[in-house]
């Protein structure tokens, strides 16, 4: 990879290529563009575990499932493997079962929620945010800790709405896309 790797800058990395990566470190892939992950804080550990819980008993017995880092969406998958944008989401809920596989997903999840760290900030709010709109992801979620704002953003005729709103600990909030859903903070 080493030889190659200036070429590959230049036309971007492939899931093809993330799939000879290191596998004890975290990947994401952005546009032919490789991101490093760190290690998430205990904060955003502990409210990962949190949604995630809530999410998995409401949605028992249902037919959408939740799946939580790290666990990869391919975006825009390929036959071929050069598909050029792989995330692994925070949290995500698949309704169609029939884009999961082993080791993730191929294709837009129905809702993500990303937790943002003063890291990743960029990346969730404007790159990731981005991404899940060309992808059609029906509601995404960016989290912003630091400043307990919850954006929401729900797909309308291919296009993001968002709403901003402040959060604190006890504060409901209902899912669009899972009818009956409510996440508590």
């Amino acid at each position: 990879m080493k030889a190659d790797f200036g070429r590959r800058i230049a036309d971007g990395f492939t899931y093809k290529d993330y799939l000879e990566w290191d596998e004890g470190n975290r990947w994401e892939l952005i546009d032919g563009f490789p991101f490093m992950m760190g290690a998430p804080t205990r904060t955003h550990q502990w409210l990962l575990g949190e949604l995630f819980l809530q999410l998995r008993l409401f949605l028992e017995g249902k037919q959408c499932e939740p799946y939580m880092a790290p666990f990869e969406a391919r975006l825009f998958p390929k036959e071929d493997m050069t598909d050029k944008d792989v995330v692994q989401p925070d949290l995500m809920v698949i309704c169609d079962q029939s884009k999961v596989f082993e080791e993730g997903v191929k294709g837009a999840p129905d809702f993500v929620i990303e937790i943002v760290s003063k890291w990743s900030r960029t990346r969730d709010l404007v790159e990731k945010r981005r991404l899940y709109e060309q992808a059609e992801v029906k509601e995404y979620w960016a989290v912003d800790l630091e400043g307990n704002r919850l954006h929401k953003y729900l797909l309308k005729g291919g296009v993001f709405e968002e709403s901003v709103k402040d959060f604190a600990n006890g504060t409901l909030e209902a899912v669009s896309v899972l009818e009956g859903c409510v996440l508590k903070f």
